[in-house]
C-alpha cells in the first residue's frame, strides 16, 4: 500500500487523447480521399510529476507520404511527448478509416503531381 501512494503523490496520470478522437488530418496521394484522419488505437495517458502538465509539448512527426490505399488501424504518424527537451512518451498514430485507392485517372495525375512534390 505505500508503494501505491508513493507513486500517487510522485505523479499523477492524465488523459491526452481518447481512442477515435481526431488528432490530425494527414494528405493521402492517389486515394478515393485526399486525406485521412489520425487518431490513437488506444486512450492515451501519461503519468506526469505534480504541477508539470502544463509544460509538456507534444509533437507530431508526420509519414513523408501517405500512398493509398490505407487500412484504418494502420499507422500513419508518431505523436511524441516533451518535457524539458526530453522525450518523455511517444504513441503511434493510426489511420480513424480506410482509404481506398483512386481510380486509374486518380492515381496517374497523382504520381505526376509526386514526380514535383
Amino acid at each position: 500500500m505505500k508503494e501505491v501512494k508513493a507513486i500517487l503523490e510522485q505523479g499523477a496520470p492524465y488523459v491526452v487523447d481518447k481512442a477515435g478522437q481526431a488528432i490530425q488530418t494527414a494528405k493521402v496521394w492517389k486515394g478515393a480521399d485526399s486525406a485521412v484522419t489520425a487518431t490513437v488505437p488506444n486512450d492515451l495517458v501519461v503519468t506526469l510529476p505534480k504541477g508539470e502538465y502544463a509544460k509538456v509539448k507534444a509533437k507530431i512527426l508526420s509519414k513523408p507520404t501517405l500512398v493509398a490505399p490505407i487500412a484504418a488501424g494502420q499507422e500513419v504518424a508518431t505523436i511524441q511527448f516533451t518535457l524539458d527537451g526530453k522525450v518523455i512518451d511517444q504513441r503511434k498514430l493510426v489511420a480513424a478509416k480506410e482509404v481506398k485507392q483512386a481510380g486509374i485517372f486518380g492515381r496517374m495525375i497523382d504520381s505526376i503531381r509526386l514526380l514535383f512534390a
